[in-house]
């Protein structure tokens, strides 16, 4: 009897998934195999994300010019009795409390009398905070430090440990201003100048 092609090629399929059952079904009587093929193995890894976050002292003069206008020998002025002018107002912008110190620019001096021992009282300041006096009275003026560009007062002679946030971070700065006995007249400009670092425990 002849046997055709169509009927040869049906019987080896049979026969190959007769012997892929069978395989699958001594497998899955193996100790410690499982059951059924799965797919491809998975597996989760982790990994750390690091970073140091430095602390930043950092200052801002919102209010950056105090002009008093003019003024005559035996006269004085000030920036708290009746806000004309107003004073500097300092901000920190930083994320930590602060020392902030002050001084004049001994290169860029207001008065040029001042600094020779002729009057040095002439050139004043004064720290409050909305409008109100916090670290001293308001009679209590500071007479202003005379020193070079890079001087760096770490002391923090105008406010210690000054917060930082949203409406804690402002100061300002007062000035008193009169004028020496021996002052030429003219037009007077003066630099001052701040300094911050950071605050006790930061």
């Amino acid at each position: 009897m002849e046997v055709s092609n169509n009927l040869l090629a049906a019987l080896v399929i049979v026969a190959m998934a007769v012997s892929i059952a069978g395989t699958m079904t001594m497998m899955s009587t193996i100790p410690g195999r499982p059951a059924s093929i799965t797919g491809m193995a998975q597996t989760t890894q982790s990994g750390t994300a690091q970073v140091q976050l430095l602390s930043e002292a950092s200052i801002r003069l919102i209010v950056n010019t105090v002009n008093f206008g003019t003024i005559v020998h035996g006269e004085y002025n000030d920036t708290y009795t009746d806000r004309q002018p107003g004073p500097f107002v300092l901000e920190n912008n930083g994320s930590q409390r602060i020392n902030v110190s002050v001084w004049q620019d001994e290169a860029d001096k207001l008065w040029s009398d001042y600094g020779s021992g002729a009057c040095p009282t002439c050139f004043k300041y004064n720290v409050t905070k909305n409008d109100t006096v916090t670290w001293a009275t308001a009679a209590d003026w500071t007479n202003m430090p005379n020193q070079t560009a890079a001087w760096n007062d770490v002391s923090g002679n105008l406010v210690k440990n000054m917060t930082q946030g949203a409406g804690a971070q402002r100061i300002n700065v007062e000035l008193n201003i009169s004028v020496p006995t021996n002052e030429p007249a003219g037009v007077k400009t003066g630099t001052v100048r701040f300094y911050a670092v950071l605050g006790e425990g930061t």
